[in-house]
């Protein structure tokens, strides 16, 4: 990843920071938003519907390595697992 730098005059900066602010995110986000729409042809909709995707491949990758290494993939599987649950007791 690269490091730009970005001069903007005085007015433009402190509006940019109430607005990331007000936004919950960073200067640094919005420029990078702002660059990733004309450079890839993305609207922010299409960046998140990108972004989305992207960690869910890497939340998919990272469960196949804890199944791969013999641990329980998820909270119902720990229950079952250990026979926690009242639901799973009762039917036995």
């Amino acid at each position: 990843m690269k490091n730009i730098t970005v001069t903007v005059d005085d007015d433009l900066y402190r509006k940019s920071r109430l607005y990331a602010a007000e936004h919950d995110t960073t200067v640094t986000a919005l420029v990078r938003e702002a660059i990733s729409s004309f450079a890839y042809g993305e609207t922010d909709a299409q960046r998140r519907l990108r972004e989305e995707g992207e960690l869910y491949a890497r939340l998919d990758s990272r469960r196949e390595r804890r199944v791969d290494e013999g641990f329980a993939t998820s909270a119902r599987e720990v229950l079952y697992r250990d026979g926690s649950s009242d639901d799973h007791n009762a039917a036995s």
